[in-house]
């Protein structure tokens, strides 16, 4: 159930009336079956995966705590599951394609046929049931005795699929009680629901054509300008249909009550690589750093190790997002150019420099980060455009391949300009207001025709 569809926005008024008006315990027992309908309503038969899943780490979180002498083989079970899972879905059928290649080259006759149903964002909820069990056996977290209320925790449905991903420390208390839901609660939330619709629907929706010609062009034919143009316009898709989501849901939930933590924060403007990672998909990023690089040893194991610890995450990084070579060359160029940061700012620091100018760290950033959005995009690791650089050229005419999105192009630097410089200046607020946002947005989505396009993270 796709929340630009109508069905979504009936479903939606529906849900929050009963809510607010039945008695909380009802309540809270309409919200999660109506979670469930809402991760059903595409293809049934998968909320038995989600319910297995759950089951599972609902009972080794219990039984972490109620047999310690077991609780590392309790934890063990809970990972291998949601692992298990995750590889079995996600993953077979790019290791049986491997396969497949690798006995090709050794003249091997064996073929292997594979295809497999990929569960919608079966990536968020294992990482999210993952890191119940995960903070239980840390001791940072204590198990909940109610199985709805875990439930309710792993399958809220406005941030089910795509994130952002919550932690049980956070959500868990929410569900206790209903927490009043005041004017502010609901001006925040329709404006944030409004701007999540206006990011998706008007930017990356109607963009996203453009990209998808580039991407699909001729390398051979292709000119360098419209290879760069083709990158930087999937950069922008790639982050107002994803912002967009993660808006939508914050502001949906902020309508039942429930809080959800940001997930990007103009990570376009950041002025280094690292702090790019502290602005995109926040939720992502923090669970990486927590359950995988600090476990690893962080920067307490000495340069090297500490050096080796980010690579392999970014490298995990990049393959969790989908399977394919490209995102794990993706996730390696992030991680390389992250300790190329580190090394260089160290030099930089003992040769007692001043800082580059923050204009200047901006820019490079961005070439950096657009220039790696190549891979990610690309079908497949044999066709990246702009790393095909001699084979392309500069060609004096650039035409309709990139001319049709760059009116989107001047909206997203249009609009993202306003909003950074009203969140960075606060007296601004009285002529930018957030309301006055709010129906310049909802005016351009009725105004605007929108292409159709799912969410891109639907896909991971």
């Amino acid at each position: 159930m796709l929340f630009t569809s109508a069905t979504f926005v009936v479903f939606f008024a529906i849900v929050l009336l009963l809510w607010h008006l039945l008695p909380f315990r009802f309540a809270k027992f309409m919200l999660l079956v109506a979670s469930l309908i809402f991760y059903g309503y595409w293809y049934p038969p998968l909320m038995v995966l989600l319910l297995f899943s759950g089951l599972v780490d609902y009972i080794a979180g219990a039984r972490i705590v109620s047999d310690p002498a077991h609780r590392r083989s309790w934890l063990a079970a809970s990972l291998a599951t949601n692992l298990g899972v995750l590889f079995f879905f996600k993953y077979s059928a790019f290791a049986v394609d491997n396969l497949n290649a690798v006995f090709g080259l050794v003249n091997v006759p064996l073929h292997v046929e594979w295809s497999i149903i990929l569960p919608l964002g079966i990536s968020f909820y294992t990482f999210q049931s993952m890191s119940y069990t995960i903070d239980i056996y840390k001791g940072t977290l204590k198990p909940t005795k109610s199985l709805a209320d875990f439930f309710m925790y792993l399958a809220f449905f406005p941030q089910l699929v795509a994130g952002p991903i919550v932690r049980a420390v956070d959500f868990l208390p929410q569900v206790l009680k209903r927490h009043p839901v005041t004017y502010a609660d609901v001006e925040e939330g329709v404006y944030r629901i409004t701007r999540g619709f206006f990011l998706k629907m008007v930017i990356a929706n109607n963009i996203a054509g453009s990209v998808e010609t580039i991407f699909a062009h001729d390398v051979s034919r292709l000119d360098l300008w419209a290879a760069w143009m083709g990158a930087l316009f999937f950069g922008i898709q790639i982050f107002c249909d994803f912002a967009g989501y993660s808006d939508i849901a914050i502001g949906l939930a902020r309508l039942f009550g429930f809080r959800l933590l940001e997930n990007f924060s103009s990570p376009y403007t950041a002025g280094s690589l690292q702090d790019f990672w502290r602005r995109w998909h926040i939720s992502l990023s923090t669970w990486f750093r927590d359950y995988v690089y600090v476990p690893l040893g962080g920067n307490r194991t000495g340069q090297w190790r500490a050096s080796a610890n980010l690579f392999v995450v970014f490298v995990i990084s990049g393959i969790w997002h989908g399977a394919n070579w490209t995102f794990l060359l993706w996730g390696a160029m992030h991680g390389l150019a992250l300790l190329m940061e580190r090394r260089l700012k160290n030099f930089w620091r003992s040769r007692q420099r001043p800082a580059m100018p923050a204009a200047l760290a901006t820019t490079l950033v961005l070439i950096f980060v657009v220039f790696a959005w190549v891979p990610f995009r690309a079908p497949s690791i044999a066709y990246i455009p702009v790393l095909a650089a001699d084979d392309l050229r500069f060609a004096s005419s650039t035409d309709s391949l990139f001319l049709d999105g760059l009116p989107w192009l001047l909206l997203y630097i249009g609009t993202q300009t306003i909003m950074f410089l009203r969140e960075r200046n606060p007296g601004l607020s009285r002529i930018l207001s957030p309301k006055l946002e709010m129906w310049v947005f909802f005016a351009l989505i009725v105004l605007i025709p929108s292409a159709t396009a799912d969410f891109i993270y639907f896909d991971f």
